[in-house]
């Protein structure tokens, strides 16, 4: 079933990474637990070291405006878990190192605990990264575990899953550049929610944030519609102050997203002495595309406080994750470069619309029609494309590509040693 295809993939995965990376055995250790040898420890610092030093070297050879497309997936980090010379997915570190060599933009995966608190996570459970594999806490799933337990569960490198919070505040701390793309596993609406309110009560982190998306398409315009309601009902309608910090907050992808779409903003007066406010919700004309078809634009809600200088927030986009194949599960919505159009009836609902879509890499997307077909849908929404490991190409030049030539906004990466030819 797709569980096996799925560690098919891995396995090839890791057999690139085994033939990347040298294998080394481990010293004796003495009866006081000591390594008998600092060589082994040495080489494994060195390798670190050394794809420290590459990713340093293979960002500086990549034009500054093609920074903000080039998405980390799971931050800088190796294939299934292992330890000895890159972070580990989704771990603090893992995006510090990122970040701190000049890419602007990683993805992540959240989950949620018993006691409500929003960890990173690809898995259900921290059974593969965990550094002991028989304990029975590694084998619960993270929804049944309280993040005090959580703590005491060390990964393979020694660190426990970091909070999504403490993650955007290394990113407040690194720059403006620094940012996440999130996403919420399907089924998991919950995450989705809590999101939104973390978002709502740190709106110094909203900045932070580039990117919301799910294979989940409910569950993505849930999370819309929550994170509307969260940053609207901030705002006292009584004379009292609101809790969201007046600083000027944007991101770098605002411009580009209000000409694609009708982004979230919420403008901000530099005093909070006067909260009177205009709520203006209103449908604009519509769109014609596609021979005719009618898209309609819908404006979000817009709160404006009636002050002398206005500060501008954007709310990060919200974007559907789409296969290209037949559907594995019964949430994924399959869609190809034949024909993107079903995307437009999935973007829109009653009340919300989702700001672009994530679509997997095809072929197809590097012939004339391919093109085309993704410069009509970019001219649309912000289109980011996903690649599978192992499968799917994952260099510079295919990102070039389709930035440059087909307007995507984002491309996946697992910043192979392979991506740039000669850092």
């Amino acid at each position: 079933g797709s569980k096996d295809k799925k560690n098919e993939t891995l396995q090839k995965v890791d057999d690139i990474t085994n033939k990347m990376v040298p294998h080394h055995h481990h010293q004796d250790h003495d009866e006081e637990g000591e390594v008998a040898s600092e060589e082994s420890e040495d080489q494994v610092v060195s390798r670190r070291a050394n794809e420290i030093q590459w990713l340093n070297d293979a960002i500086q050879h990549i034009p500054k405006e093609e920074l903000c497309h080039i998405v980390a997936h799971r931050g800088f980090h190796t294939s299934l878990g292992r330890s000895d010379f890159r972070p580990i997915e989704n771990t603090l570190s893992a995006y510090e190192t990122a970040w701190s060599a000049g890419v602007h933009l990683c993805e992540c995966d959240v989950a949620l605990t018993r006691d409500e608190k929003l960890v990173l996570a690809h898995d259900e459970d921290f059974n593969r990264l965990a550094l002991d594999r028989t304990s029975d806490r590694s084998r619960l799933k993270i929804s049944e575990l309280t993040f005090k337990e959580l703590i005491a569960l060390t990964l393979k490198n020694g660190v426990r899953a970091p909070l999504l919070k403490d993650v955007l505040m290394s990113a407040n701390a690194i720059g403006p550049d620094a940012k996440l793309i999130i996403e919420i596993k399907p089924g998991n609406s919950e995450a989705g929610m809590a999101l939104a309110r973390l978002l709502a009560r740190y709106p110094e982190l909203v900045t932070h944030v580039a990117v919301v998306m799910s294979f989940d398409l409910w569950s993505m315009h849930s999370f819309k519609e929550e994170l509307q309601r969260s940053f609207f009902g901030s705002v006292s309608t009584t004379g009292g102050t609101s809790s969201i910090s007046p600083e000027i907050l944007s991101s770098p992808f605002s411009n580009n997203l209000r000409r694609k779409c009708k982004s979230t903003s919420v403008l901000f007066g530099s005093s909070f002495n006067e909260p009177s406010f205009l709520m203006n919700r209103e449908e604009s004309a519509p769109i014609r595309i596609d021979g005719g078809r009618e898209r309609r634009d819908r404006s979000d809600s817009l709160i404006t406080y009636n002050t002398s200088h206005n500060h501008q927030l954007t709310l990060p986009s919200v974007m559907l994750l789409t296969v290209a194949d037949t559907p594995e599960n019964m949430f994924e919505l399959s869609v190809d470069i034949s024909d993107y159009s079903p995307i437009e009836d999935w973007l829109h609902s009653t009340h919300t619309s989702l700001d672009g879509v994530y679509v997997r890499y095809e072929p197809g997307m590097l012939t004339p029609e391919g093109k085309v077909a993704l410069q009509k849908l970019s001219s649309m929404y912000t289109v980011g494309v996903w690649a599978k490991a192992a499968e799917d190409p994952d260099d510079y030049e295919t990102m070039h590509y389709l930035v440059k030539e087909c307007g995507v906004s984002f491309f996946n990466t697992d910043l192979p040693r392979s991506y740039i030819r000669n850092p």
